[in-house]
């Protein structure tokens, strides 16, 4: 396997074991966990403050060079899948007031906080998600944001991913052409693009009990000079018995970035039962 830096495996399991001994049938991994184990990864987060005022919600705005999305933080949704969770594009406090008000009136007092994020333009959205197949294990997923919702807009290879497997994944894809760059738009950063790849695919080998990473949305897809980030993440630990169809029963398909540059979403199924699939050669009858 690739030689990547900056991985802390060993607090990552103790996350995911100490959620699911609180929650052993499962539910959404909460905001601060879910950015630690990406972070035990080395996949980095776009910046954000989570508010649960109007005035901090303005305060953490007029911090931000620039226009930002707010987000609604709601125990059980699955982030930006869910419509109406983000109001993107505010800029000054009358939007962000408005905004945050909207918010509030439509998920009450099931509104945890409202996450505030700046937004992020240019470069070319993707997706990166996990299954777990039930037979060989992870699945590594990778396609545009703009055809995420479609399986057949995606390449899939096996966890863990070799340097050589990442590149073919990139190159792969559909819509390849657009992270080269054309008509005059800089060429995505492939490099980094392949080591968030790589992070993802070593998080899914080493922690079985991870049955679905739904996205990873990168808006943009990473462009030189600063590395691929990811923006918003959660996890939602299973029940014992998830199936690749539960996965893709999770409404994904409006899981996308949208203009606001929330750059990722991660959302991942997580099984008490320490992985919801298996290897060749793991089981009773494999390689006889």
């Amino acid at each position: 396997m690739p030689d990547l830096e900056g991985l802390h495996p060993e607090r990552a399991s103790e996350l995911i074991a100490g959620f699911l001994a609180g929650a052993p049938a499962g539910g959404w991994l909460p905001r601060g966990p879910t950015a630690e184990l990406l972070g035990c990864y080395g996949v980095p987060l776009a910046p954000c403050t989570a508010v649960t005022t109007e005035g901090a919600a303005i305060a953490a705005a007029e911090r931000c060079s620039g226009p930002i999305a707010l987000r609604a933080d709601v125990p059980g949704l699955m982030r930006m899948s869910d419509i109406g969770t983000v109001v993107p594009g505010l800029d000054g406090a009358d939007e962000v007031r408005r905004g945050f008000r909207s918010l509030r009136e439509t998920f009450g007092d099931r509104l945890a906080a409202v996450i505030i994020q700046p937004m992020i333009t240019g470069g070319v959205e993707v997706a990166i998600s996990v299954l777990q197949e039930q037979l060989f294990g992870p699945l590594v997923l990778f396609g545009l944001a703009t055809g995420a919702g479609a399986l057949a807009d995606r390449t899939a290879r096996l966890a863990p991913l070799t340097d050589a497997d990442a590149e073919d994944l990139i190159r792969s894809v559909p819509g390849a052409p657009l992270l080269s760059g054309r008509r005059g738009t800089p060429a995505a950063d492939l490099a980094a693009l392949r080591d968030m790849l790589l992070r993802v695919s070593r998080m899914a080998d080493d922690l079985p009990q991870i049955a679905s990473s739904n996205s990873i949305l990168s808006s943009p897809a990473p462009t030189a000079p600063r590395p691929s980030t990811a923006g918003s993440a959660s996890r939602r630990p299973s029940p014992p018995t998830p199936t690749c169809a539960g996965c893709h029963n999770t409404p994904v398909s409006g899981a996308r970035a949208p203009a606001c540059g929330a750059t990722a979403t991660l959302c991942e199924l997580v099984s008490g039962r320490g992985g919801a699939g298996r290897r060749p050669g793991n089981g009773p009858g494999d390689g006889q």
